[in-house]
């Protein structure tokens, strides 16, 4: 291309939003829009550029490329550009393949990325398929380019063919304005626009930084464009059912279809807040109908569908979210992304991840996108629709199903508005089946514990049952302790056991079983005031300990004088309560769960089965008050294995934060175990052991649903398929089956459940409802289905959380630290694995305050000061919001001592209005936005000569961690230099 004039003006703002997207992926089409345009008149390949031409030069956009000028982004407007399409003649081709061909080449070249640093920002091909017919597809940059500008493209380019095939000149009426003009309009009206951002601040406060939906796959770290789409057609009158729904609402067909889209969003993922991204044309005014541009707003609408609507309720709390957003809608949507300021993350779009866009006046593009700039997004017309979606995240499956349920689910909708939200359909009745088949198993008789250990007692007496602290038990010796222990303590209520991991404790829980009491364990290391409640609490007659003092009446299982006296005969075998483990309360105390010998039994009889290396070596290391620990403690009793504390074991049950710290000599040889917390499984690779990921609550009996490893996973390790004896259910707030890919809370039943809560009939019945499967356990653990029957977990239905294995119930540490003088209100949340108390007041002392009365584990081991706590808008703590710690308090600060964060310092501090800015300080802590984003990248580009992109700063946030960035591409750019090069280097700047 010769050089040609150009003229230079500010972006405007959508410009700026979609060139820093792109910028996240340069190398991507994802922001290319493919339009065609047929044409049945004998024209020549010199006549179509000339077509062509008339619509490039009438259409400044069309011949726009960008460039950073001082750290602002510019339009670079050239006066002519190159028309060269590239041409295909497909004529030589048999009828019926052309048209498949002329397909395949549109796909290709609508997937080719165009550049935004040269003109024209458009690509153009044409398919010549037969001597007057021609297929042109014309591939633009959404920077200059939207959907209305399609329709422009098409009715002034089939009069140009017109008119160049007539040798006339075109008859097209002169254009008032062009895209820059109205560039700088915008810009001139922002001081009458900010008034609006109060709004979409309140609006989307507290806004999740990411939506719930369920994906296949971790989201990766970085953010990427690689989609797919899924067309379909609309069943036969339900655009019309909508647009009658609508009247009667006095709503648009488009809230009507929305709403139905914001319902399955909610359903599929359990959660009642949801926030889509609709696009509004942007041209209001009637100079901007005839022109070809980026006009294309971006509008957040937030939905709440709490408090269980209808849908007809549903389409009024959406028509006054879209009429409120459309009346504060002249703002840019980056001014608003950066007003709001959700949690910074590079993997993630900033304010909304999920579209829709309802287009009833024009047509899917007939160019299939390989790319999706939204994690999913539903463009309708008036016959059909397209579902677009991230790979990286979503199963073409996934998506497919998603179609169907929201025909299904809108279809039911418009048919009934009246139905509530929750009642609308999801489930087909084949699925339904083929859930319930999943969650089934088979229960049969399994000896009670005190039967089976009996019966190995008889088989292999002298072999070695418990090796601990160096006393060594052989299984006749355990059991005539046991025995004394029995009849000493006799049969009924409630007994602790506090000691040490010891053959003691062994002794002490293995008699207990046998007596017909249930045993309470305690940690040695609790507080006495925490151990004094659970005694208290429990009722519990008598104390088994060793090694330990309490206020309690205790027998000493360390002194044999306390046991002499009594028989070493096995007494009648007992059943009832097993045990009463004590978990986090939620009311500021902790409950007490009871389980059977029965429900004990059948979780031992499978261990047996999945786990053959309990009839080895088992390691013993975690406390007997943690009910984890009962397969290492009970498992090999009834296996023929033994208790041992030092060597290498042949099995180990840890919680994935226990095996972070096991010593490399404590690694099982046959079976590890992992349960307690969720389970990556990075945390496993390289064991030679068999890996098993096993999910139960306490109220199940140890574990109840399991996943063996096969192979490395990565990311989140399922839960897996429920064991022989257990039920599983994955319901909704109705008690309904969900479909396979949707979340719902956890149900448990069958053989393991506990007999409830010790002193808590309410609670009891709250947590163990008799549902239409029975009686079951509401978990309280959002789960979904995998299509090959696996259970996934994904999170909480609550605020419960689970730190090192430990269940903690915030709310227990929150009535414990409001107790304490110095502090008016308190929370609790855990960030980045560390459980972080936040007060009003004053948090000095408060940790030792707290141990007085806590269990370590529920000690906050952080503490944030706070004004107030933060509230969301229905006047509740808003969890979300609650700082992170390093920002909660002032960042120390430490003066940059490299040359690269001397620079950074130095760029970023003045962009930032900031004097002394340390190298931990945060970009977007101190007020960054995306925009000083673009002109800190573009300066730092310019002073130091490397590529650095402009995600940079998204990904390396403070000056230290960008800092090093740029020495990384520095050292590889040396790195790729020749001798010769370095040389000619280093005289220039000798010279210099």
């Amino acid at each position: 291309m010769t050089d040609t004039k150009e003229w230079t003006f500010p972006a405007s703002f959508g410009q700026e939003r979609i060139w820093l997207s792109n910028q996240l992926d340069p190398a991507s089409p994802v922001y290319n829009l493919p339009c065609q345009v047929r044409q049945d008149l004998p024209l020549t390949e010199s006549q179509w550029r000339a077509a062509i031409g008339v619509v490039v030069g009438r259409h400044e956009a069309l011949r726009t490329a960008f460039r950073m000028a001082d750290g602002v982004l510019v339009q670079v407007v050239h006066e002519h550009v190159p028309i060269e399409p590239e041409v295909h003649d497909l004529r030589d081709l048999p009828a019926d393949a052309r048209e498949a061909k002329a397909a395949e080449l549109a796909q290709e070249i609508a997937r080719r990325p165009i550049p935004l640093d040269a003109a024209p920002p458009w690509r153009a091909q044409l398919c010549r398929l037969a001597d007057s017919d021609w297929l042109l597809t014309f591939v633009v940059h959404h920077t200059v380019f939207d959907a209305g500008s399609v329709s422009v493209l098409g009715s002034e380019l089939n009069e140009a063919c017109d008119a160049v095939a007539e040798g006339r000149l075109p008859k097209l009426p002169e254009l008032a304005i062009q895209y820059p003009d109205y560039s700088a309009w915008q810009r001139g009206q922002l001081p009458l626009v900010r008034a609006q951002l109060d709004y979409w601040r309140e609006r989307l406060a507290g806004l999740p930084p990411v939506h719930s939906l369920p994906t296949d796959r971790p989201r990766p770290a970085e953010f990427g464009f690689d989609g797919d789409q899924v067309d379909f057609d609309l069943p036969a009158g339900l655009l019309e059912k909508a647009g009658v729904v609508g009247r009667e609402l006095s709503a648009s067909p488009f809230m009507v279809l929305l709403a139905g889209y914001t319902a399955l969003l909610s359903r599929l993922s359990g959660q009642d807040d949801v926030v889509v991204g609709v696009p509004v044309a942007g041209r209001d005014l009637p100079e901007l109908a005839p022109l070809i541009g980026m006009f294309v707003n971006q509008l957040a609408i937030r939905v709440d569908l709490g408090g269980d609507p209808s849908f007809a309720d549903l389409v009024g709390r959406v028509r006054t979210a879209v009429l409120d957003a459309i009346e504060h809608g002249r703002v840019p949507f980056q001014l608003v992304a950066d007003a709001v300021r959700p949690e910074r993350d590079p993997a993630v779009q900033a304010l909304y991840q999920i579209g829709f866009n309802f287009i009833p006046d024009s047509g899917i593009e007939p160019v299939r996108y390989a790319t999706a700039k939204d994690d999913v997004a539903i463009d309708l017309t008036a016959v059909d629709g397209r579902l677009l979606y991230r790979t990286d995240l979503f199963d073409r499956a996934t998506a497919e199903s998603m179609v169907d349920r929201f025909l299904g689910l809108l279809s039911a909708a418009v048919e009934d508005p009246a139905t509530p939200v929750a009642d609308l359909p999801l489930l087909s009745d084949a699925e339904r089946a083929q859930v319930l088949e999943w969650g089934e198993t088979s229960t049969s008789d399994a000896p009670l514990f005190v039967t089976r250990f009996e019966e190995q007692v008889t088989q292999t007496p002298d072999a070695l049952a418990v090796e601990l602290g160096g006393v060594r038990l052989t299984y006749a010796e355990l059991n005539a302790r046991a025995n004394r222990v029995a009849h000493r303590i006799g049969a009924g209520g409630v007994v602790g056991v506090c000691a040490p991991n010891s053959a003691d404790l062994v002794v002490g829980i293995v008699g207990a079983l046998k007596s017909g009491a249930a045993y309470v364990p305690l940690d040695p290391a609790n507080p006495a005031q925490r151990q004094a409640l659970v005694l208290a609490d429990a009722g519990a007659r008598v104390v088994l300990t060793s090694g330990v003092t309490l206020d309690a009446e205790t027998l000493d299982l360390g002194d044999p004088a306390v046991w002499e006296d009594s028989s070493t005969e096995n007494p009648p075998a007992a059943d009832g309560i097993a045990y009463v483990i004590y978990t986090s309360g939620s009311t500021g105390r902790p409950k007490g769960v009871q389980v059977g010998h029965r429900a004990l039994a059948t979780y031992l009889a499978w261990a047996r089965e999945a786990y053959p290396s309990l009839s080895g070596r088992a390691l013993l290391h975690t406390s007997a008050s943690f009910d984890l620990t009962v397969t290492t403690l009970l498992g090999p009793l009834t296996a023929g294995g033994s208790l041992v504390d030092s060597g290498r074991p042949d099995f180990v049950k840890a919680t994935p934060t226990h095996l972070a710290v096991l010593p490399e000599e404590s690694y099982p040889t046959g079976d590890l175990v992992l349960g307690g917390e969720a389970l990556m499984g990075e945390v496993v690779r390289g064991f030679a052991a068999t890996v098993t990921n096993e999910y139960g609550p306490t109220e199940a009996t140890v574990g109840c649903v399991a996943h063996r490893l096969d192979g490395p996973v990565d990311g989140p390790v399922p839960i897996g398929r429920p064991i022989s004896g257990t039920r599983v259910y994955v319901l909704d707030d109705r008690l309904r089956p969900v479909p396979p890919g949707v979340a719902g809370q956890l149900f448990l039943a069958g053989a393991q459940l506990a007999d409830g809560y010790l002193g808590l009939p309410e609670l009891t019945a709250e947590r163990f409802p008799d549902g239409p499967f029975g009686r079951m356990y509401a978990t309280g653990d959002l789960a979904r289905w995998r299509r090959d029957g696996v259970l996934e977990y994904l999170g909480r239905t609550d605020d419960q959380v689970k730190l090192r294995g430990y269940r903690i119930e915030p709310g227990e540490v929150e009535a414990a630290l409001r107790e304490l003088p110095d502090v008016r209100d308190a929370a609790v949340a855990v960030r980045e694995g560390t459980l972080v108390g936040y007060v009003v007041g004053t948090a000095e002392g408060a940790a030792d305050a707290l141990r007085k009365s806590l269990p370590e584990y529920l000690v906050p081991t952080l503490f944030v000061t706070l004004d107030a706590l933060p509230v969301a808008a229905s006047g509740k703590l808003d969890r979300a919001a609650l700082p992170d710690p390093q920002l909660g308090a002032e960042t120390e600060y430490v003066a940059p001592s490299t040359a690269a964060e001397e620079l950074v310092a130095e760029v970023l501090g003045e962009l930032l209005g900031v004097e002394k800015l340390g190298v931990h300080d945060d970009f977007f802590a101190h007020g960054g936005n995306s925009l000083l984003a673009i002109r800190a990248m573009a300066r730092i580009r310019k002073q130091v000569g490397v590529e650095l992109p402009v995600r940079g700063l998204f990904s390396f946030t403070t000056v230290a961690g960008l800092a090093a960035e740029v020495e990384r591409r520095l050292e590889e750019d040396l790195d790729q230099l020749s001798d010769e090069e370095v040389q000619a280097q280093l005289a220039e700047s000798e010279q210099a």
